[in-house]
């Protein structure tokens, strides 16, 4: 895996698809150069949510706080529009 990440699935790549490339496109693109490994390229996006370890521990508590105060709250990640529904479904403090 550390490999593949260091050597296919570079952080230049992984920075392309934060910058807002598509997962299809930034697939597409790997896939011409790594054709053998397409299968393992596709499951960057495709299992994307095991990525995500969790809440900060804390953090989910001190949001519940300031909703009930009325504070507005808002949030900033550099998951993409592809990727922030995943993260809406798992983690329930989005609501």
């Amino acid at each position: 895996m550390e490999h593949f990440l260091s050597n296919d699935c570079t952080p230049e790549w992984n920075l392309c698809q934060d910058a807002g490339r598509s997962f299809a496109e930034g697939t597409a693109a790997l896939a011409c150069k790594y054709p053998e490994k397409t299968d393992l390229i596709e499951v960057w996006h495709s299992r994307f949510d095991e990525t995500m370890r969790g809440p900060i521990e804390g953090a989910v508590e001190i949001l519940a706080e300031l909703r009930d105060r009325g504070v507005p709250l808002y949030g900033l990640t550099n998951w993409s529009a592809e990727t922030f529904p995943v993260g809406r479904r798992r983690f329930e403090f989005f609501t």
